[in-house]
């Protein structure tokens, strides 16, 4: 990953995006804060997919086996895939 300041990233705000569609991610630093990172957007929804999956996982617990046998028989259906319980 490439780290530049805030100036350097302004004054090359072309090459940092060109450097981005490439996939690379940019940091950005400005002044000892907390650091941005510049991604692609297919980087940043697969991420924020991830995020929301793991999330959505964690809400089904493994003490609620039902809903989520439900839920894969569900989507079993719906995509024509087969399924089996375990």
């Amino acid at each position: 990953m490439q780290s530049i300041n805030f100036r350097t990233a302004r004054g090359n705000l072309s090459e940092v995006l060109n450097n981005v569609e490439a996939g690379e991610e940019v940091e950005i630093t400005r002044r000892g804060r907390e650091p941005a990172v510049i991604v692609s957007k297919a980087t940043f929804e697969a991420y924020k997919k991830a995020a929301l999956d793991a999330e959505f996982a964690s809400l089904l617990t493994p003490w609620n086996p039902p809903i989520r046998n439900w839920l894969t028989d569900n989507e079993a259906y719906i995509t024509g895939r087969t399924y089996c319980a375990s």
